[in-house]
């Protein structure tokens, strides 16, 4: 007996196009981390929803050699729908889908070697059996993200080819087997599953019926399909009840066996028991020193990705298909284009002079692209700060370093965004941020105290908080606006705080980026008269000795904030209403709103800082030359 085991990471590769979802594969051979289904923390905060783990959707290999009985492997490592306990502390089963001592002809591949050249990943599995029939298999997956081609790059889809060569001295029978349970009933919902033949392919389609408007499964479907025949079979389970769930994945496997093929129902619905389904290419008859591909593709279409503030988003690709068969058939009618460029583009990425290590850094950067955009319908793009669900999208100041390599691909994503972030600039019109900023000023507060004392009905009603405010303003002329919003929660219409100074050189360093990356002049001016309110507002907001940079002003950092209250706080000594945030803020003045923090979060600074002053000389210089270039006015005052 042979043992071999490799320690598997504790991460794969993410899979997808642009704003589509992703999965991980990883060198285990497994598909895990789904997030495809518009679900948490692709979609939105809170706790991860996984309707789909990493049994289930598997491919199993099926070898016959000339004169011998046929075996199958499972083209992953480890248990599958089972655990090590269940071998030893399970009574009367069956417990064990995979159990030697009941079908010793079906195990999982001993080790998979992976290899990286993103957004190509291959999959080599070793195993004795193929050893011995000097059968060869490799599986190549293949993301859509090719540069330049946007409508390309956000195809919900992913390529998986099997290559088959057949070194050995005995003709080999092969086929490839896909198992898939689909993942509706984890959503909630009630799970239908179709094996369909469509033109020139045929696959399982896996979708949710019985759901509400705002569920994320609503009007969408998961395909496996591979081009050309093949055979397939839907079963309904009971997977809460373990014999029952290993006799149906068992019977599955031995019918897989027999002949290459599977047979039964073709479509089934459930919302008590879990619906499994399989598909089985036609057997291929390898001879010696031949080989053979199987052109399979993961592809998916859940349209109804609703955001944050409650509006359905969508996402870019529906302007493109109606529904999974048509990406299915685009994937594979094209595939051949498809794997060329997405190769070309690996090869010119990784066949290189520099060392490979720098290529895997580089290339590794690329995969968040799937895992962690979105790409609405209307061509909104937002990358996640801090890993899908975390901290926000389109983060102004991370932006300004993560985009310098998106705007190589899709420029014209990046100007899609910061468009966004200048329609929420501050201004006036922004309740109630306005009126919360404006009162980050010493002057202004004292004044609204003193109104307040006077009409005390202020605070209690819209329109006569705005109007204070507004005349506070026009008295001081300590006027927030022209501030940058720091990210977006979750929705291109909720953004997080303005209470940041480094964000106004930081956005329109970025807009420039955009322009200098592309010569849209066009582009530019439509958010001249943004970028030169946001000069402007720096210049009123936080240069009051007349520098020329930029100042900073207590409480600068979210450490700065008063530790008396923070501890006072935790130990309940101010508990309801006065503890956290409001004792800390109220306790820091003079600046009772923070209006200088940066992007180093609890680093303070106070005056006059280089980083901030380099920003701000960095930003106006460029701006300044932009505007020569495009004879825009205002080149001159920017210089000064």
């Amino acid at each position: 007996m042979r043992v071999v085991y490799h320690d598997t990471p504790r991460s794969g590769v993410s899979m997808g196009g642009v704003g589509t979802g992703s999965f991980e594969v990883g060198p285990d051979g497994r598909f895990r981390e789904w997030l495809i289904f518009n679900n948490r923390p692709w979609a939105n905060y809170g706790q991860p929803e996984w309707f789909m783990g990493p049994d289930d959707l598997v491919f199993f290999l099926r070898v016959e050699v000339e004169g011998e009985e046929p075996q199958l492997r499972g083209l992953f490592t480890g248990l599958w729908y089972s655990t090590c306990e269940d071998y030893t502390y399970r009574g009367c089963g069956p417990w064990v889908v995979m159990e030697p001592y009941h079908i010793p002809w079906a195990k999982p591949v001993e080790a998979v070697e992976m290899e990286v050249r993103y957004p190509v990943v291959a999959l080599r599995y070793r195993d004795a059996l193929l050893e011995e029939a000097g059968l060869e298999v490799e599986a190549e997956l293949i993301s859509p993200l090719l540069p330049g081609d946007l409508r390309t790059s956000s195809t919900p889809a992913v390529l998986l080819g099997f290559h088959m060569v057949n070194k050995g001295g005995s003709t080999v029978r092969a086929s490839i087997m896909a198992v898939a349970r689909n993942p509706a009933r984890s959503a909630g919902a009630t799970a239908r599953t179709d094996v369909v033949r469509a033109g020139g392919w045929s696959g399982m389609v896996m979708k949710a019926e019985g759901v509400g408007e705002g569920h994320p499964m609503r009007d969408g479907a998961l395909a496996v399909a591979l081009a050309g025949e093949a055979t397939g079979a839907v079963i309904k389970v009971n997977a809460s009840d373990r014999p029952q769930l290993v006799r149906a994945l068992r019977n599955l496997l031995v019918d897989f066996r027999g002949d290459g093929a599977v047979s039964g129902a073709t479509s089934a619905s459930s919302s008590s028991e879990d619906v499994f389904a399989s598909l089985a290419s036609r057997p291929v008859e390898l001879k010696p020193r031949s080989s053979t591909d199987v052109d399979w593709v993961i592809a998916w279409y859940f349209p109804n990705h609703v955001g944050a503030a409650g509006q359905r988003v969508g996402h870019y690709y529906e302007n493109f298909f109606s529904g999974v068969e048509q990406v299915v058939d685009y994937a594979l009618s094209n595939r051949d284009e498809l794997r060329e460029r997405a190769k070309r583009f690996s090869s010119v990425m990784y066949d290189v002079s520099y060392p490979s290590y720098v290529a895997d850094l580089v290339t590794a950067q690329l995969t968040s692209l799937p895992k962690l955009t979105w790409l609405t319908k209307e061509g909104h793009f937002g990358v996640w700060e801090g890993g899908p669900g975390c901290c926000g999208l389109n983060t102004v100041d991370v932006m300004l370093w993560a985009f310098t390599g998106v705007v190589n691909m899709y420029p014209e994503l990046v100007k899609a965004a910061v468009k966004d972030v200048t329609r929420h600039i501050l201004r006036p019109d922004k309740h109630y941020w306005y009126e919360l900023f404006a009162l980050a000023y010493s002057e202004n507060m004292s004044l609204y105290r003193e109104m307040l004392g006077k009409d005390p009905s202020i605070q209690s009603y819209p329109e006569r908080l705005s109007a204070a405010i507004a005349e506070i303003v026009k008295r001081t002329g300590k006027d927030p606006t022209g501030r940058v919003p720091h990210s977006f929660r979750a929705s291109f219409d909720l953004i997080d705080t303005y209470d940041r100074n480094d964000l106004m050189p930081e956005l329109i360093l970025l807009a420039l980026l955009a322009y200098y990356a592309t010569g849209d002049g066009e582009f530019l001016r439509s958010i001249w008269g943004d970028l030169t309110t946001v000069v402007e507002g720096t210049r009123r907001q936080h240069d009051s000795l007349g520098t020329g940079l930029i100042e900073h002003y207590m409480p600068s950092d979210y450490e700065g904030m008063s530790r008396v209250a923070a501890e006072a706080s935790a130990k309940g000594l101010l508990p309801g209403l006065y503890g956290g945030n409001v004792a800390r803020v109220l306790f820091s003045g003079p600046m009772y709103v923070m209006n200088s923090v940066n992007t180093f979060d609890t680093f303070s600074l106070l005056g006059v800082a280089s980083f901030t002053g380099d920003l701000w000389a960095a930003s106006l210089k460029a701006m300044a030359e932009a505007a020569r270039r495009e004879g825009l006015e205002g080149a001159e005052a920017l210089r000064g």
